[in-house]
This record gives C-alpha cells, structure tokens and sequence, in this order.
C-alpha cells in the first residue's frame, strides 16, 4: 500500500509543502519565507498549517529538506536563512508526538528523488545540482550520495570560482560558486551589468520572475547578463566533472522551468574536455525536486 507523506522544502525564497505519495504530488501549498533569521518562529507556523492534512489523510511521517548542514536532526548552520543549532525535529516532535520526522540538506533530498524516481535511476556515477536561492545538490558516486568523512560532502556550492573582485557569500567566503550561478547570483550579474549601462533596467523588485519576463522580452542588459550567469554555471560543471567524472549531469530547481539555462552551452564546454557523451538534462521535478526528495527520506 502506497503510503501519504507530509513533505516539507525549505528554501530561501519559499517553503513549499505538500502531500507527498512516491513520486506523485497530491496536495501542495507554497509560503514565502519570513523566517530568516526567525527560526522560533517557524515551529509555530507549522503547527498551525499542518493539522488539517494531518487529520484529513491521517498523516504519521513528516520529510524535510533545509539548506546546510544538517545534523542528527540540528540545522547546525544554514548561511542563507541566518539560522544556528535549530533543533528543528526535537520541536516538531514535542507538537506531532506521533510522528515519524526526518530532516535532511535539501540538495541531498532533492537527489534522492531523482535517484529513487526520475534520471538518475540508472546512474552509477553523477552530479546533480539544484538552483535557488543558492546552489545545492549532491556528488552520487556508485549511485549513492556522496556524504564525505564529516557528512559535509558535496557541498559544492560553496566551492570558489573567481577571486579578483569577488562576491562575498553568506558563508564568509568570497567567490563561492553560488554567489554567481544561483537565482540571487543572476540578479547580482544583472545588477553589475546595469551599473555600466547607458539605458538600465528597472531594479525595483527585481527578482527570478521579473528576470525571465525581462529575458523573454529580449532586453539587452538581462540577456548579457544571463550569458554571463551561463557562462559561469558551465564553467563550474566542467570543474565538478573534471573532479567526479560523471555519466549524468541533471539541473533542477524553479529556474530550470524558465529556459534560461543553456544546456547547449555546458554540453559544449564538457565536449571541449571530452566529456561529449555525458548525460546533461534537467530533473524529472524541476522545482518540486526537493519535495518528492523530502517525502523520500521516509521510505
């Protein structure tokens, strides 16, 4: 018997929830997040939204995806939320005694998915990559997740790509590769381009929506500047898979819906080191990547 999940994706946009059954979404509800910074007050939340699905598909298992490092059931540090030693689980147990919880990094969950699910059932060796708020993911190497010696592995979002000039990121660190290929990273290159611009774009309220309808109408600084954003996400896979030397690379997250992502590119840049067979394609989930994920942390 197929069994109903409460999946819950934290992300720094948004919190999506929903009724997770395998891989099929049955209910689904999406909050922006307020809680950075705020992390006593998401508990709260939650128990306030939750009870009616709770009571109508008599819910007993609860999945989370949350960006950071995760630990025994701690968000230890999340750079993007300001959140520290959140011990999320130990509250949601205390209000749901009844219930089976399990929390884990939201690239990790969002890959399970794609693993359990979607392409990469057949992978042995890959890299999957999801795209937000900042950059997450996972190294899958003999089809499992790669977790490393201290279960910070993978975590390459946080890896450098450029010094001169460099962004500083959330972490502390300047340059890292989700200061530039995330959501906030493109709007951060639209920004950059504008300030050297004799016709700017419109900066109020600048975000992943109002940059694609800026795309599809053709406006010259967001389609530099997404070049640019392009240019630096295919030169960051090429480095992951000079290091994994993958048989799949699959892109999820909402702006994988959009088609500013140029496959094409990053194919041309793995072609240029010989990496012309690899598998480039985006998620099975796209954006719900991470919800399926989270519900599949319980199976």
């Amino acid at each position: 018997m197929k069994e109903k999940v409460l999946a819950v994706d934290i992300g720094g946009t948004s919190i999506k929830t929903g009724i997770v059954e395998e891989d099929q979404i049955l209910e689904f509800a999406s909050y922006k997040n307020v809680w950075k910074g705020h992390q006593e007050k998401l508990v709260p939340f939650f128990n306030k939204i939750f009870q009616h699905w709770i009571q109508q598909y008599n819910i007993t298992k609860m999945g989370i995806g949350c960006p950071g490092e995760i630990k025994d059931g701690v968000v230890v540090f999340a750079a993007n939320l300001k959140w520290h030693n959140f011990e999320l689980v130990k509250q949601l147990q205390q209000i749901f005694p009844q219930m089976t919880i399990k929390i884990e990094n939201d690239g990790r969950a969002a890959t399970l998915a794609e693993l359990e699910y979607g392409k990469l059932k057949d992978a042995k060796n890959a890299l999957f990559i999801v795209f937000g708020r900042g950059v997450g993911g996972s190294l899958v190497i003999n089809h499992e997740i790669y977790t490393g010696s201290y279960n910070r592995g993978g975590n390459f979002g946080h890896m450098v790509i450029k010094n001169y000039k460099a962004r500083k990121c959330n972490c502390g660190r300047k340059g890292c590769f989700e200061t530039y290929a995330s959501v906030a990273g493109l709007v951060q290159t639209i920004k950059d381009v504008n300030y050297h611009s004799k016709n700017p774009v419109p900066l109020k309220e600048l975000g992943g929506l109002r940059v694609v309808d800026l795309a599809n109408n053709q406006h010259p600084i967001v389609i530099k500047a997404v070049q640019q954003w392009n240019l630096d996400i295919a030169e960051s896979i090429l480095s992951l898979a000079l290091l994994l030397d993958p048989s799949h690379i699959i892109l999820a997250g909402g702006i994988t819906e959009s088609g500013l992502i140029h496959i094409e590119l990053i194919k041309e840049k793995l072609k240029e080191q010989g990496y012309e067979d690899v598998v480039v394609e985006l998620s099975s989930f796209k954006a719900k990547a991470g919800l399926v994920g989270a519900a599949t942390l319980l199976k």
